[in-house]
């Protein structure tokens, strides 16, 4: 018990060594499986398992099963600090009709399930689930009890996972802060988690909602920072660059710069998908259509053509100075809207206009 004990603290500094520390849990709590999730609000976010039960959890989470787990739910309304069984919170009714054990875990092997809930300082609920094969019955209280004895230690591990995160981010921030840069962490849904005073002197254009979420004034802004958060959190996406408008205060051109926070596999703890860093963009000065690359990870291609348009050149005579068809450089204009957030040739070129320098601190 020691052993697993020393792990479980470890855990919290090496988040890959979960999956090995939530199987050893459950041998000793006379289960085959562990899980480990975020809930945000009462949504699954983050999530780690012991290797045998992580087919059924990317099944859980990509099918959408989530709505059907009652459990933490009631558990939380039962007030009770320890580990409980699946039958105490379910009735075997209920148990034998969700969509959960019908087509997850009795198809995985498992049915029957003790859970857990323990608070971070993240503001998010971590759901500790364990789960024993169908033929072996419910988990009863001698096992629970078992449970039980590892979790303070789990939720002080919790404790100081969640902690350190959050001192990592802060001095991320910080570190944006000396350099006079703007800076903030961003969750998967766009909620503030920590920013520097940088970041909030922006205000107007750039600014943070009553609910700690980021509100940027351009609709279009707006939209693609989703996406990208979005796709981040999915593991599908490398972040990027967004435009922001100057808007009709009469500030300067913005551009928001979205840094992907990486982590350990799996680390729960680790909420913050990414660190949003604005630049101000000032217009006095000759075009630089290749800042504009730097800025939205163009492509050489789409670099090119970007130059090119900001030389005044046609799309005709971009193909001929290329030596490529029209219907290349339509295809690379139109990558380039989709990274600048521009609909027109027009607005490109507007914006190409507006990268005269970036103002470095």
């Amino acid at each position: 018990m020691d052993s697993i004990i020393d792990r479980i603290y470890e855990s919290a500094f090496i988040p890959e060594i979960w999956p090995r520390v939530l199987s050893d849990i459950a041998r000793f709590g006379d289960a085959e499986a562990g899980i480990l999730f975020a809930l945000h609000g009462m949504e699954s976010g983050c999530w780690t398992s012991s290797t045998n039960a992580r087919e059924p959890m990317e099944k859980y989470l990509s099918g959408g099963f989530a709505q059907y787990n009652v459990r933490p739910a009631r558990g939380l309304a039962k007030r009770y600090t320890g580990f409980m069984a699946d039958t105490e919170v379910m009735t075997l009714e209920e148990i034998n009709s969700n969509p959960i054990y019908e087509e997850i875990l009795r198809p995985a092997g498992f049915g029957w399930s003790a859970g857990s809930v323990a608070s971070v300082p993240t503001g998010d609920l971590l759901v500790f689930s364990f789960e024993r094969r169908q033929d072996r019955g419910p988990f009863d209280r001698p096992a629970l009890s078992k449970l039980d004895t590892l979790r303070p230690h789990l939720a002080r591990s919790a404790l100081f996972a969640g902690r350190l995160h959050l001192q990592r981010i802060a001095a991320l921030t910080q570190a944006m802060s000396s350099l006079g840069l703007p800076a903030a962490a961003l969750d998967s849904r766009g909620k503030v988690l920590l920013a520097n005073d940088e970041f909030h002197d922006l205000k107007e254009q750039v600014s943070i909602h009553i609910d700690d979420r980021l509100l940027i004034a351009s609709k279009t802004a707006n939209q693609l920072l989703r996406e990208s958060l979005e796709a981040l959190a999915s593991g599908t996406g490398d972040g990027g660059s967004i435009p922001i408008p100057a808007g009709a205060d009469g500030g300067v051109p913005m551009v928001a710069h979205i840094v992907p926070i990486r982590r350990g596999a799996h680390d729960v703890f680790a909420r913050a998908v990414a660190l949003l860093i604005v630049t101000r963009v000032e217009r006095p000065g000759p075009p630089q259509a290749d800042l504009l690359g730097t800025l939205f990870d163009l492509t050489p291609a789409e670099d090119r053509v970007a130059r090119h348009l900001a030389d005044g050149l046609t799309i005709d005579e971009c193909a001929r100075t290329l030596g490529v068809t029209i219907a290349t450089v339509k295809t690379q204009i139109r990558s380039i809207f989709n990274k600048t957030g521009t609909a027109r040739q027009s607005e490109l070129l507007q914006l190409i206009a507006s990268t005269a320098f970036i103002r470095r601190p």
